[in-house]
């Protein structure tokens, strides 16, 4: 595919990603709980890859000991309508997340699927777990965050390695979206970063994982591909993932920020006070983060009778929109022509995108045929692109209500891309 950054040649010419976030973290009793089935299924619709949290950090202490089973907390207590964040981890209890990874791996290498690793620690992470655990996770100076993860990921591609399954991963990534990372560090550890050069610090850390790994990818994840952020790209990276969440916008007004525009639609019953205090006893979200109370609470007080209301307006905004979504795809995949440009052909992923739909039960989506029109000009345009890998929508694993509704869809469109 490019010259000038090879994809190992065990790995596929082309990825069809499904974004499992919460995989690892099923507490027994969740849609993820059984892992062989859960990996047989998405290649049963098309997927060859699965991206997820890998648990940096939650596997292994900084010296390298494994920590056994980790509590996983409820982020937000009885607000549980909401798709991923609720439904994808099952009831709280521990989780040994190196078990899982490693049953994952070896699943992976039964139905020939390969994998991406990343953190969302400083981004959704920290919202599962104890205040004990969060304060080790961010102790040490914000300039050594990305070598401490480093070390965290480490530990667990060595565990890997020493089974043989280190062939299973396509990918390893530090953190998600690293353009925020500083923001979510400076707050977190509640100081000024400006002065820290966090992409010399990311470019360190890649060059240590790739001394450690020589056989592994290592890739940088962001969600901008805007010419100042494609400056600030560790010049170590070794493949890109880039977010392309160009139709969430659909919801603005409704599901999402903003003075709401059918305010029928809502209850009034549950605010962003009462979510927060959900989390009582639990770390506070930051306020970067903050703006997930809302949408959390916009989720919860949606009145049920009137969600097909709520998707015939999502419907109209599609169609009065639609040229203006298809541009920002057309400036997506003009960015990532621009990051192959700079790093010579390096290998194109985006691994999150299309929408975030945060209620379970409003399945605009699902029927859509014009949604799901969109997402087939989307794989023909990452197609055309060069893109080594795609995924279809964020929203599309085992606990979405996509995964049997739209499975033919699925299957079809993850066909297409692999053609």
């Amino acid at each position: 595919m490019n010259a000038s950054f090879p994809i190992p040649a065990h790995l596929p010419a082309r990825l069809t990603i499904a974004f499992v976030m919460w995989g690892l973290f099923d507490t027994g009793n969740g849609p993820y709980r059984d892992i062989d089935r859960m990996v047989r299924e998405h290649a049963e619709r098309g997927f060859n890859c699965i991206r997820l949290e890998d648990g940096a950090g939650l596997t292994h202490d900084i010296d390298g000991r494994r920590r056994g089973p980790v509590f996983f907390h409820s982020p937000f207590g009885k607000y549980q309508t909401t798709r991923q964040i609720s439904f994808a981890a099952g009831e709280e209890g521990p989780v040994d997340v190196m078990e899982r990874l490693i049953a994952l791996a070896r699943a992976c290498r039964k139905y020939g699927v390969f994998l991406i690793f990343s953190s969302w620690y400083f981004l959704h992470t920290y919202w599962y777990l104890d205040n004990d655990l969060n304060r080790e996770l961010r102790d040490g100076k914000p300039e050594d965050m990305f070598m401490k993860f480093a070390r965290y990921h480490h530990y667990i591609l060595r565990e890997l390695e020493e089974r043989g399954l280190d062939d299973r991963i396509a990918a390893v990534e530090i953190f998600n979206e690293i353009s925020a990372i500083p923001t979510y560090i400076g707050e977190m550890k509640e100081t000024d970063v400006s002065g820290i050069d966090f992409t010399q610090r990311h470019a360190e850390a890649l060059a240590w994982l790739r001394k450690e790994h020589p056989g592994l990818l290592f890739a940088a994840d962001n969600d901008s591909v805007s010419d100042e952020q494609i400056a600030l790209l560790p010049d170590t990276l070794q493949a890109f993932n880039g977010h392309n969440y160009y139709l969430w916008d659909v919801y603005a007004g409704t599901l999402e920020a903003g003075e709401p525009r059918m305010t029928r639609l809502f209850a009034g019953k549950v605010t962003p006070g009462d979510v927060a205090l959900s989390r009582a006893g639990l770390t506070p979200l930051t306020r970067t983060c903050s703006p997930w109370y809302n949408r959390i609470a916009r989720c919860n007080d949606v009145i049920p009778e009137r969600i097909p209301e709520l998707e015939d307006w999502l419907s109209r905004r599609l169609a009065e929109n639609r040229t203006g979504y298809l541009e920002k795809l057309d400036a997506f995949c003009l960015g990532l022509r621009k990051v192959s440009e700079r790093f010579l052909g390096i290998p194109l992923l985006c691994g999150e995108g299309v929408t975030y739909c945060s209620r379970q039960d409003v399945l605009w989506e699902e029927k859509s045929d014009a949604f799901w029109d969109m997402i087939r000009i989307t794989i023909l345009k990452y197609k055309e692109t060069g893109l080594w890998g795609t995924l279809l929508k964020t929203c599309c694993g085992p606990e979405d209500p996509s995964w049997e509704l739209c499975k033919d869809r699925i299957r079809e469109l993850n066909e297409l891309f692999l053609a």
